[in-house]
């Protein structure tokens, strides 16, 4: 049982939810084992840490993150698509012109360099689809689970 599910079960486990249970000095203690001094999550960062350096998982993330940059690009390509093809009236004929070039540079990219294609719909905030992608593709296809840079350090922000 991992840290933070030993955490969970603690705290379930009292009957009494006021503040001293959170004030204890054993709960203070197994908060203190869970999190790094950075403020990352122990658990997953080990986790990862073997996990990114195990022969398994090395030789399928080339392969997964191709998959993660198709899926990303392919998504934004169809809305791209599908708003550029309900513009009855353009009036903004500018963005409407940037707007095919970017789709139709992205459509000649997605099979030889998905990443490529990928990075002309990245913006702020971007990483938490690729994140989600890796972690649901690592898996569904392959089994393995994987903690996102935001799941590992909660009190980070990631843009």
């Amino acid at each position: 049982m991992g840290l933070f599910s030993k955490l969970l079960k603690k705290w379930q486990n009292k009957d009494n939810r006021d503040s001293s249970v959170i004030e204890s000095e054993e709960f203070n203690n197994m908060v203190e084992d869970l999190v790094c001094s950075n403020g990352s999550i122990k658990e997953y960062w080990l986790h990862n840490f073997y996990l990114e350096s195990s022969p398994e998982y090395i030789k399928v993330i080339d392969e997964v993150m191709k998959e993660v940059y198709t899926r990303f690009a392919k998504e934004h390509m169809a809305e791209a698509e599908a708003r550029l093809n309900e513009q009855d009236d353009i009036s903004d004929i500018e963005y409407y012109q940037e707007e095919k070039q970017k789709l139709d540079k992205a459509k000649k990219l997605i099979i030889a360099d998905p990443e490529k294609a990928a990075e002309l719909y990245m913006m702020m905030g971007s990483c938490h689809e690729l994140w989600y992608l890796q972690k649901k593709i690592l898996l569904e296809k392959y089994g393995i689970t994987w903690y996102s840079p935001a799941e590992v350090n909660p009190h980070t922000i990631y843009d």
